[in-house]
């Protein structure tokens, strides 16, 4: 069971181990509970927004690290093709060089 007390508002709140949460208000002037608050419902909607865009987050976190690696590597086929590009290149201009020095 988890506690959390909120001096300024009086509100308590207890997570408990099946997973729900209880709100509770702190009276002051009497120094008596409240019977649990109604908005433990609304916790739980919360809690089920904010798991569905959690995972539409991940979803689209997935989507552009497919993205990415993608263009990376294409990025280092790109590098890879151009490297063996220059590589033919300086033998052709030396093969040319004996050619012209004949």
């Amino acid at each position: 069971m988890l506690f959390s007390y909120h001096a300024a508002s009086g509100n308590i709140a207890l997570c408990l181990g099946d997973g729900r949460v209880q709100f509770w208000h702190y009276l002051t002037d009497s120094a008596l509970l409240q019977a649990p608050l109604p908005s433990h419902t609304i916790a739980h909607e919360r809690i089920k927004a904010a798991q569905k865009q959690a995972q539409y987050i991940q979803a689209s976190l997935e989507k552009v690290d497919g993205n990415l690696r993608y263009r990376v590597t294409r990025e280092k086929e790109l590098k890879s093709s151009i490297s063996e590009l220059d590589t033919k290149r300086t033998h052709f201009w030396h093969v040319i060089c004996i050619i012209i020095s004949y």
